[in-house]
This record gives structure tokens, C-alpha cells and sequence, in this order.
């Protein structure tokens, strides 16, 4: 609305002239920290972890959104001993807290000294970064004098909220919960299973349970022989329950992959008696796989370099469902040349289907 006074000159109407009065007192008073702080606790859910994010205190977190609320005048999220959870009167806020944070980060980009043209951030789960990016970094793709890559690794959830935050450019992962996909585009590059890796000769090798009790090979380093293997079904491999006599790894509880070998544990009734090691760190369980007889329940991909150059071995049957891999990045933020270049190149290589992989059969339509 606009009054028109003397020469043909609009002048702002009373209400009006006050609302801009008031947005520019609270633009005044607002803070980076602010709109940081509100992302994080949306991100997490939860405040404790978002003063983690942060690396501040959870005091400092409430304190905060306390401020922003009272400044807002609108309660941004409804607070329990289970976490918080956005209030819907909150969701516009948000998407433009994000997208000015996203605009800011873009401002100092193209003006930061370092920082080339092409410059690309990517987010990679553990068990995939090696088996898809090492081949793409090896190709042409690598010896691209335009491109520097920015690779971050970490669990899915914590990537994809990055990946909202304007944080990264592209995830390399797994589809997340509805409220943690919001406003980003999934594109499905391959399906793998979860395996069971053990050492070459594991007592519980199919090739050394068929055997019967003379026991497995000396133990890597020395450490007199593995353990003696059970009795085999009449196909020659273990039984699952045999599976808890050995030092069991597993993902680490949360992920989506956890979920399935979780269930996979229940379904055979296989209770871990040898002891339970929980971790995404691909170097530290095949330590243990070559010096403790663990058995490492992971992703294909985690594993499949050691498999095809056979320093380890893996039992016959992958647990399922199979988990969709894919690339996924903002949905209101078109892709650069630099990540379409990089899509290009993932799809090739994750084409091809590893032949140890288990198919799915395909639904009918």
C-alpha cells in the first residue's frame, strides 16, 4: 500500500513505515550465530548434539534459541526429554535461514584467496568412498587441472545435514529418514548387501569347515591356530549361529547398515559370546580380520579391493535387503560443471555390478 503525496511521490503508508521500522530493528539485533544455532538444533533434533556440531555447550545453545524465539516472537520447536522437533510455523523460517547462510557462503567463496574455480565438496560414506571415488580420482577425472576436491567423510545423517546446510555440494550415500531428505534429490547409482569378511583359511571359511575338527592355519603373526570349526550344513557352510564363537564387527548403531545386519543377528538367533566391536574404521577392522579371527559384518564395497585380491574371503550368502547407494545434492541448487562431471564419472563406475553380489529379484509392475 502507498499514499501518494505532492509531486506523484509515493510515500510509505503509517503501517506500513512501522513494519519496516520493526524488520529492521530485528535485522539489526539478528546474528549469525542465530540462524547457525537454529540450523543445527533442526538438523539433530537434539540440543546436546547440536552444541557438538557447534562446538559450544548445550547452556549456549538454549540460550541462544531462546534469544532468537523472544526476537522472532514465534516458538521455533517443541522441546522433551526425547529431543525437539520443528514446530510446522517454524519450516519457513528455516528454508530461509538456509538459503542466507547458503547465499553468505557463496559471497565469501568468490572472493576467498585459495579457493579455484571448481573447487568441489563431497561427502562420502567410509564403506564407499574407496570403492567408488578411488577409480573415478584415477581416470582423467583426476588429472583435471580445473577441479580441486574437498572430500569429507562421516555418517549418513551428519552428511546429509551438511549437505542441507549448504556445507557440501554432493553426498555420496543412502537415502535417509523423510525429515532428513527434505529438499534434497536422491539419484540411485548402485545396490550392494551386506557380507561377512573374515581371513583367508578362517576356521569358519567354507573350504576349511568342510574339513571337519582338524582346525584352521596358523593365525597371521604367529599366534598359533584359529579356531576349530563347527560342524558344517551338508552345502559345507557354517551354520550363522556358529558365527558368535568368533569376535564379531559390526557398523556402528544408527546407521541404516546396522539396522539390516541387526536383523540379521535376530533372524539366526546369533548372539556375539567372543565379544562385539562396533565401528565404520575400514583400517581397523581388517586388523582385526587378519590378527583376531573377527568376522566383519559391512558393505560390499568396504571389502570388495581385499576380496578380488584375496587377502580376505567372504561367506557365501550376503545378508539382505540390499542398500541403495547413490548421489545426492540440494534440489533447489542446480549442479555445477565440476559435479556434473563428477556424477558422470561415478555412474560409470558404479555401473557395473560386482559378480559376487547377490541380485535381487526384480518386482513385477
Amino acid at each position: 500500500m502507498a499514499i501518494t503525496v505532492g509531486d506523484d511521490v509515493p510515500a510509505a503508508a503509517p503501517a506500513d513505515a512501522a513494519a519496516g521500522l520493526r524488520d529492521e530493528a530485528l535485522a539489526g539485533r539478528l546474528r549469525l550465530r542465530h540462524l547457525q544455532c537454529v540450523l543445527a538444533v533442526a538438523d539433530t533434533a537434539h540440543l546436546g548434539r547440536a552444541a557438538e556440531r557447534l562446538c559450544i555447550t548445550q547452556p549456549a545453545v538454549t540460550k541462544t534459541l531462546n534469544e532468537l524465539e523472544a526476537l522472532l516472537g514465534q516458538r521455533l520447536f517443541e522441546r522433551s526429554r526425547q529431543g525437539t522437533r520443528v514446530l510446522e510455523a517454524a519450516a519457513p523460517f528455516l528454508r530461509h535461514a538456509r538459503e542466507a547462510l547458503r547465499a553468505l557462503g557463496a559471497a565469501v567463496d568468490s572472493v576467498a584467496p585459495g579457493r579455484e574455480a571448481g573447487a568441489l565438496r563431497v561427502g562420502a560414506l567410509p564403506t564407499v568412498a574407496a570403492a567408488l571415488l578411488t577409480p573415478v580420482l584415477a581416470s582423467g577425472l583426476a588429472r583435471d587441472p580445473a577441479l580441486r576436491l574437498q572430500l569429507h567423510t562421516g555418517r549418513n545423517a551428519a552428511l546429509l545435514a551438511q549437505l542441507r546446510a549448504g556445507e557440501l555440494d554432493l553426498v555420496l550415500g543412502r537415502l535417509g529418514d523423510p525429515e532428513a531428505m527434505a529438499g534434497l534429490a536422491f539419484e540411485p547409482l548402485r545396490a550392494e548387501p551386506l557380507v561377512i569378511a573374515m581371513r583367508p583359511g578362517h576356521a569358519l571359511a567354507p573350504d576349511v569347515a568342510g574339513r571337519g575338527p582338524a582346525g584352521g592355519p596358523a593365525r597371521r603373526g604367529g599366534h598359533g591356530p584359529g579356531p576349530v570349526p563347527p560342524p558344517a550344513g551338508l552345502d559345507g557352510v557354517p551354520p550363522p549361529a556358529s558365527f558368535g564363537a568368533c569376535l564379531l564387527l559390526l557398523p556402528l548403531p544408527g546407521t541404516q547398515i546396522r539396522q539390516v545386519a541387526d536383523a540379521f543377528l535376530a533372524r539366526h538367533g546369533l548372539v556375539p559370546r567372543a565379544g562385539l566391536v562396533e565401528t565404520l574404521d575400514g583400517a581397523l577392522a581388517l586388523a582385526l580380520v587378519q590378527d583376531a579371527d573377527a568376522l566383519w559384518i559391512t558393505p560390499l564395497s568396504a571389502v570388495v579391493r581385499e576380496l578380488a585380491a584375496g587377502r580376505l574371503q567372504r561367506w557365501p550368502t550376503a545378508i539382505t535387503p540390499s542398500e541403495a547407494i547413490g548421489l545426492l545434492r540440494r534440489a533447489d541448487s542446480p549442479p555445477g560443471p565440476a559435479a556434473l562431471r563428477l556424477g558422470a564419472a561415478l555412474r560409470s563406475v558404479a555401473a557395473p555390478r560386482d559378480a559376487t553380489v547377490t541380485r535381487r529379484p526384480r518386482a513385477r509392475r
